[in-house]
């Protein structure tokens, strides 16, 4: 409920003309969605900001919109965030406890795991051999 408030009020924010720290942490709100056209939105914002930083910023910004493009690309795979089903209580499927287990994993998802559990679930491989 407090992320759809938030994107709320980052979409009326970016209506004006804001500088661009404060633009980015808008779009960051939008990344946290798990509508991929809000990512997508956030995607385009920040390429479009990107181009009119200043020239020490851009590299920032085009870093930030790499991140969003992972984040829609795993909307696009898995339709949500895999690295949030423990903490909501939602059952992952094999193809995302597979990702949850890639040593390619974003650092990004990550971020939601409890401090004192770092490790994802267990695939259902990993419950029978155990």
């Amino acid at each position: 409920q407090y992320d759809s408030l938030a994107q709320e009020m980052a979409k009326e924010a970016l209506k004006g003309d804001l500088p661009w720290p404060h633009a980015t942490f808008c779009y960051v709100a939008f990344m946290h969605s798990e509508k991929v056209e809000m990512v997508e939105e956030a995607c385009l914002g920040l390429l479009r900001l990107s181009a009119s930083v200043e020239t020490n910023v851009v590299s920032r910004i085009k870093s930030m919109h790499v991140e969003a493009r992972h984040h829609a690309t795993t909307l696009r795979n898995f339709g949500r965030y895999p690295h949030r089903n423990e903490v909501l209580g939602r059952t992952s499927t094999m193809g995302e406890q597979k990702w949850l287990h890639s040593k390619k994993l974003p650092a990004w998802a990550m971020s939601v795991r409890p401090k004192f559990n770092r490790t994802p679930e267990p695939t259902t491989e990993q419950k029978t051999v155990a």
